[in-house]
């Protein structure tokens, strides 16, 4: 029988509530997921009050479907001040459970786990910090070029366990000497039973009628509009898919600093026609279902929440062979890999799934098979309650139900 945390937990983030990402969807769906299986959560994170898009007054404790969420008032960006609004914050909500057994689980590095070291050495509470990226603009990455690095890296090894969803990210941790003994690999998870194949193509027909996707074939692209995603190297690419295959139509979801200039490329390469913006959108699950090619080409990842969605959807995925997407991509198994940098390659590996239904099958059946056998939210689950068991007296692990 399994055991569930007789405990506090804390997730601390420093962004939740102003837009969907990956690491606000993560930190969402683990504290729901864990919630459900009878654990005790709280959540910490920001509330920007100088957002023109407020419509709600200010509330600094909020509940959400059995989740605490306490909201400690700050400015837009991760800067000196608002560290210090977020840590003060921080200590008043935790200042009550001074001397009780009480886990902080924060993620991100370079943000929020650097504030939550600094609480642990202040309430002597137990930390765990969860690196989320990898790569040139990942969290040690960051955390290197801030101020005073080498002071926040030091402090950062100060946590009592360190998770990583990566090899390649449990190799940054430990390059800059964060011991391999506190390294706990957890790989990220989703909803199997929600994120699901639609396996009947009359429903499949209403789904892409009901959206108004239906008489071409749908690509999708799901991210942030930033650099690290390569949107742009996207509609590049899709300049060379365009012309040679028609009824085709690519979907972006995501905004972000090149949303700009993305629509004036459209616009000059006349695109326009084959492209749809369609902004954030939370409830992605129909989208995925009326897509029939999933394309991430993004030049750095930790293991990215999108593409794990639409792999458990039973998508035909192309993505970049950067370290995040090959830990998860078996080539030719559950999808297709490309070097970063090729767009030929690129435009190839779409138009092959396009053009080969065995082929699509095939991979779609394998990247299904992957996430239900290694990312499944409820494989995450079981192993962050066995790495907060690790932190924990035996006399505070009590019996509870089985998970």
């Amino acid at each position: 029988m399994n055991r569930h945390v007789n405990s506090q937990i804390y997730m601390i983030v420093t962004f939740l509530e102003e837009g969907v990402g990956g690491v606000e969807t993560l930190v969402m769906r683990t504290a729901k997921k864990l919630v459900a299986l009878g654990e005790k959560l709280s959540i910490v994170t920001c509330y920007f009050i100088d957002s023109a898009e407020r419509r709600e007054k200010f509330c600094f404790k909020k509940f959400v479907e059995g989740i605490t969420i306490y909201r400690i008032p700050a400015l837009h960006g991760f800067t000196t001040l608002n560290a210090c609004l977020f840590f003060i914050g921080c200590f008043i909500v935790f200042l009550s459970t001074f001397k009780k057994t009480t886990i902080l689980h924060a993620f991100q590095v370079n943000s929020s786990g650097v504030i939550a070291c600094l609480l642990k050495k202040t309430l002597k509470l137990r930390v765990i910090v969860q690196d989320i990226c990898g790569g040139s603009v990942g969290d040690i990455a960051t955390l290197k070029q801030m101020p005073f690095s080498k002071y926040l890296i030091g402090l950062a090894k100060k946590a009592d366990i360190y998770i990583s969803p990566s090899t390649q990210i449990t190799q940054e941790l430990m390059d800059v000497g964060f011991l391999p003994a506190k390294i706990k690999a957890v790989a990220h998870g989703v909803d199997i039973d929600i994120f699901s194949p639609l396996n009947d193509k009359e429903q499949d027909l209403l789904n892409r009628k009901r959206l108004s996707l239906h008489g071409t074939r749908n690509v999708t692209f799901v991210g942030r509009l930033v650099p690290q995603k390569r949107p742009l190297f996207l509609l590049e690419t899709w300049e060379l898919v365009i012309k040679e295959h028609t009824q085709l139509r690519l979907l972006i979801f995501g905004e972000g600093e090149l949303e700009d200039e993305l629509k004036k490329f459209c616009k000059e390469k006349g695109l326009e026609t084959s492209v749809n913006f369609m902004g954030v959108i939370k409830k992605l699950l129909p989208y995925y279902r009326a897509t029939d090619v999933f394309v991430l080409p993004s030049c750095d990842e930790g293991v990215s929440i999108a593409l794990l969605e639409a792999m458990s959807c039973g998508l035909a995925i192309v993505a970049s062979n950067v370290p995040g997407n090959t830990e998860v991509i078996h080539e030719r198994k559950s999808g297709l890999l490309f070097e970063k940098e090729d767009r030929v390659e690129c435009a190839q590996k779409i138009a092959a799934l396009l053009k080969d239904e065995e082929l699509a099958n095939r991979l779609k059946n394998g990247a299904r098979k992957a996430v239900v056998e290694k990312y499944s939210s409820d494989v995450m689950a079981k192993a962050l309650i066995e790495v907060y068991r690790k932190l924990l007296p035996k006399k505070v692990v009590g019996k509870k139900k089985t998970l």
